[in-house]
Formats: structure tokens, sequence, C-alpha cells
């Protein structure tokens, strides 16, 4: 089988992608039906490999896949999570079982950062009121970007004390991060169990890229208020009821007292009564 017989067709030729995105290349070739193997390599032909066995790429790469386009064996191989270090040339090389080997001519992946201005976080709601004890709840939202994120909050400040089970003072009480999509916005939930007093802050939603570029909310404040006193029972007496019961048993031991006296000065006088009459 000689090299003019085989020709590699690498597709696209350039392509740009943001951090964070997926790179999806192709390759086919025509001039064999002899079984294959297709493979990627970096920079130069036989350079670092693009596989999940190699450290900077491991678990980010899909494929080969296998495909047949208009009568051309091809494959294709993804790249995710995408980072500025990923940009370079990728060379396609098909492999047969003849030990024969033949490359294309290249897909050039250029990579755009993430900036700033295109990515807005937003948390709500901006501030809360809840009575200690309860539970609160904390929203986050980013727009300007499709790639993978992770969500984290923060108290009083950005990076400080994180809001999570890890941390001492909230250890048993966080529940989540959980992500949602409301509006086309990829977003997350926290929660807060069993707020106390001491909970009161201002927490900062921190987005995080697989590319390690970060952004910030503009935080929700939490105010927590004191849970009242229980209502004293109906049967409990207060300082009013009792100065009110000692007047009343006063009294009552005064009337008894006098009628008990009347009665002792009264028997004589009957007595004598009695005798005058006999």
């Amino acid at each position: 089988m000689s090299t003019g017989n085989i020709k590699v067709l690498q597709s696209p030729a350039f392509m740009n992608v943001t951090e964070g995105s997926t790179a999806a290349m192709h390759c086919m070739y025509k001039g064999s039906n002899e079984p294959s193997v297709f493979r990627w390599f970096r920079d130069r032909k036989g350079g670092t490999e693009l596989c999940n066995s190699t450290a900077q790429y491991r678990g980010r790469v899909i494929g080969p896949d296998r495909e047949k386009i208009e009568g051309m064996t091809g494959a294709w191989i993804q790249l995710t999570k995408v980072t500025m270090n990923d940009q370079a040339t990728y060379y396609c090389k098909v492999e047969f079982v003849s030990n024969s080997e033949y490359y294309g001519q290249g897909t050039t992946l250029i990579v755009k950062a993430m900036s700033a201005a295109n990515t807005k976080v937003l948390q709500s709601p901006a501030s809360m009121n809840i009575t200690e004890g309860n539970t609160a709840a904390m929203h986050c939202f980013y727009e300007g970007s499709n790639g993978p994120s992770v969500f984290r909050w923060f108290r009083d400040s950005k990076g400080g004390t994180e809001l999570c089970n890890r941390s001492a003072q909230y250890r048993g009480r966080v529940i989540g991060p959980d992500r949602q999509k409301i509006d086309g916005k990829m977003g997350a939930w926290i929660q807060l169990t069993k707020v106390t007093l001491s909970d009161q802050a201002t927490y900062y939603c921190k987005v995080e890229f697989v590319s390690n570029s970060e952004y910030y909310g503009e935080g929700t404040t939490l105010i927590v208020t004191a849970a009242r006193n229980q209502t004293q029972p109906s049967n409990s007496l207060g300082p009013l009821h009792i100065a009110i019961r000692v007047i009343v048993l006063a009294l009552f031991s005064f009337t008894v007292t006098v009628i008990f006296l009347q009665h002792k000065a009264s028997g004589p006088s009957l007595l004598m009564l009695r005798n005058n009459k006999e």
C-alpha cells in the first residue's frame, strides 16, 4: 500500500472556542478498506496524545468515535472543558493493521478567554429577614457563559468563611448547593437550616469555571430576628395576681377572726340570760 493511495483529511482546519466549552474535531480517510485506528496528537506528528491517559487531558476526552461520511471512513473526538492551555494544532493519525500510518494536515484550536465583562453573577434575594430557628434559602445565577461551573458561598467577604458543612459553625446545617436552570440562566441554590442570631451576615456567591476563572455576585444579606419568648400558661400567676390573692386571703382571715370574736363575746351573755329566766 503506497502513501499516494491514502489521503487523511481533517476538519475543520481552524476552530475558535471559548474556554469552558467543548471542541469537536473530525478525521477521515479514503483509499483503503483496511481496518484502522484513529489517534490525535498535539503540536506535532507523534507529539503529546490527546487522550484520557494523558495527565493534562484526563477525564476531558470523549472518543474517538467512528463515523462514515460519503463513502469515507472516519472518526471524531471531543475535548471538553477547554482551557487556555489547550490552544494548539492537533494532528490526526490513522494506523492500519498492516503497520502503515498516515497523518492529516492538522486542526488548529484557538481558545478565547472568558472575560469578566461577558459573565455576570446574580444573587437573590438581595436581603432577607428570617426568625432564628428557621431555614434560609439563597439563590445564585450567572449569564454570559455555557462552560461547566461550580457554585460556592462565602460569609462577610469574597473568599471569607465558606458556607458549607465543612465549616465548624455551619456543620450539619447546610443543604446544597443544588443546581437549577431558570429562564436560560444556569444557577444553584443553597439552604442554611436552624438559623441562629450569629448567622446574620452577607453571603457572597462565587462561580468557578474549569478554566480557573471565577466571578462573585453582589451578596445576599441575611437579617435574623430573635424568636419571641413563649407566652405564660393561663394558670400561671403574675405579680398583680399574687398581690390580689394575698389581699383576698387577708380580708377572709380578718372576717373569720371578727366573727369568731363576736361569737366568743356573746357566749357569757346568753348564759346569764338563761339563768335569770330560771
